[in-house]
C-alpha cells in the first residue's frame, strides 16, 4: 500500500528538522532502519511548490521524448528476411502496448534516482506483448543495497505505516537505478531532485517571510521629530497623532513637529528576496539543464558562450538518450524477442531513436569535400557518407539521380 507521510498533511515541505531526519535516515545503510520515503515523499512535493524547477524538469524530458524511434539490429549487422519480419512485428507490439508511455517514467528514474514499473505480458492475436503497466510510486522504492542496479519495493502497511522489503524482480519491471554521484556516494538515493532539494526549501520558507514583510511595511514608516524640552503631553500628543495616521490616514500635528518617511527598509527587503531568488534559479538551471541560458536572456554574454552552453546541455541529452534506450533495449527488447522467438540466432535486436536530424549535415558536406580535396582515395563508409550530408543510401532497383 501507498506511505503517507504525515508531516505534509498540513504543509507543502517539511520543516529543516523533519528534512534532516529523513535524510539520515535515508543515508542508512543498516536496512533494518534504512527508510528513504519520507526523503522521496518531500522530493515528490517539490515540483508542486516550485514552479521554476518543474519547468526545468519538463524542458530536459521534452528535450528527449520529441525523438522518433525504431526497433532495429544491432550497428553493423545485416538482418535477414525473416528477422526483417519479426522487426516489424515488434515495432506494432510496441506501439499497441504504448511502451513510449513508459519514456516519463525512465525520465523520472534518472532525475529522481529510481523508478519502477511492472509490466504484464499476455497471449494476443499479434503474439505475446504488454497488455498492462502498473507504475510503483516513488515512496515505495529504494536502493538494494544487495546489488549495483536492483531496486528493492517497500510494501508499507496501511496502519501501522511500517513497510516489508522485497526486491523487484528485474524480468518482470523496467527498472532505473540512478547515481549522479556514483563512485563518490554509492548511496545517493533521489539524484538531481535531492541536490535541488535545500534550494526549494530555502526558496518556499522565504516566500513566506517575504510576504510577512510586505505586511509590516506595505506602508513607509512615519516617524516625526519635535522640538527639544517638549513637555510629556506634547509627545504624547504626536504619538496619537501617528496612531490616528496609521489607522484613519490622516491627522494634524502642530508646525513645529517635522514627519519624515522611512522607505529604506522596504526596498532593501525586496532587493534581498529577488536577488536569493534568481541566485537559486541559476543554480538549479545548472544542475537540471546543465546551463543557464534556456530558463534567461541576458545582455551579457556572446554567440560563443551561447555555443558552450548548448554543447553542454546537449552532452546531457544524449546521456538521457543513452539511458532511454539501454533500459528499453535490455529491459522490454530482450523480453518481448525471447517470448516470441526465443533466443536470437545472431543478436538482440535494440531500441534506437532517429537522432540524425541533430546532424548538421552542410557542415558535414563541407567537412567531406575537404577531407576528399586533400586525400581523393581517404577511405569512409558508403552508408555512414550518406547519413552524415543527410541522404538514404539507394537500394538496388530504384531511380537514382
Amino acid at each position: 500500500m501507498a506511505y503517507k507521510n504525515g508531516d505534509l498533511t498540513n504543509s507543502l515541505l517539511p520543516t529543516l528538522d523533519q528534512m534532516r531526519k529523513y535524510i539520515r535516515s535515508a543515508n542508512n545503510i543498516d536496512r533494518r532502519y534504512r527508510d528513504p520515503r519520507g526523503l522521496m515523499s518531500t522530493l515528490q512535493r517539490m515540483l508542486q511548490v516550485d514552479l521554476n524547477l518543474l519547468g526545468l524538469v519538463q524542458t530536459r524530458k521534452l528535450a528527449v521524448l520529441g525523438y522518433d524511434y525504431t526497433i532495429a539490429m544491432p550497428e553493423g549487422i545485416t538482418p535477414t528476411p525473416e528477422e526483417e519480419k519479426r522487426l516489424q512485428e515488434m515495432k506494432l507490439r510496441f506501439v499497441k502496448s504504448r511502451m513510449s508511455s513508459l519514456f516519463n517514467a525512465i525520465m523520472n528514474g534518472r532525475l529522481f534516482g529510481m523508478s519502477a514499473t511492472r509490466l504484464i505480458w499476455k497471449n494476443t492475436p499479434l503474439g505475446t506483448m504488454v497488455t498492462k503497466k502498473e507504475r510503483y510510486s516513488l515512496t515505495d522504492l529504494d536502493f538494494d543495497l544487495l546489488t549495483d542496479d536492483g531496486l528493492d519495493h517497500l510494501n508499507t502497511d496501511t496502519n501501522t505505516q511500517i513497510y516489508s522489503r522485497k526486491p523487484l524482480d528485474p524480468e518482470t519491471h523496467i527498472l532505473i537505478r540512478f547515481n549522479p554521484l556514483d563512485g563518490i556516494e554509492e548511496n545517493f538515493v533521489g539524484s538531481f531532485m535531492r541536490t535541488n532539494l535545500i534550494y526549494s526549501w530555502i526558496k518556499y520558507y522565504d516566500y513566506f517571510n517575504w510576504a510577512k514583510g510586505n505586511e509590516k511595511f506595505a506602508d513607509p514608516m512615519v516617524w516625526a521629530q519635535y522640538r527639544q524640552g517638549a513637555q510629556k503631553e506634547e509627545v504624547a500628543a504626536v504619538v496619537d497623532g501617528l496612531e490616528k495616521l496609521g489607522t484613519d490616514s490622516r491627522a494634524a500635528f502642530s508646525d513645529d513637529v517635522k514627519l519624515q518617511l522611512l522607505e529604506s527598509v522596504r526596498s532593501g527587503s525586496v532587493s534581498a528576496h529577488k536577488e536569493l531568488v534568481d541566485t537559486i534559479k541559476t543554480e538549479q538551471a545548472i544542475s537540471i539543464l546543465g546551463q543557464t541560458l534556456t530558463s534567461e536572456v541576458s545582455d551579457k554574454g556572446s554567440f560563443a558562450a551561447a555555443k558552450v552552453h548548448n554543447f553542454v546541455r546537449a552532452d546531457i541529452m544524449w546521456g538521457d538518450l543513452l539511458a532511454l534506450q539501454e533500459a528499453l533495449s535490455e529491459q522490454y527488447i530482450v523480453q518481448d524477442y525471447l517470448k516470441n522467438y526465443g533466443e536470437p540466432a545472431s543478436a538482440f535486436p535494440v531500441f534506437r531513436f532517429n537522432t540524425d536530424e541533430t546532424e548538421d549535415t552542410e557542415a558535414n558536406a563541407r567537412v567531406l569535400a575537404e577531407v576528399k580535396s586533400m586525400d581523393p582515395k581517404f577511405p569512409l563508409l558508403k552508408k555512414e557518407v550518406y547519413r552524415r550530408i543527410g541522404y538514404t543510401v539507394p537500394q538496388e532497383g530504384e531511380d537514382t539521380v
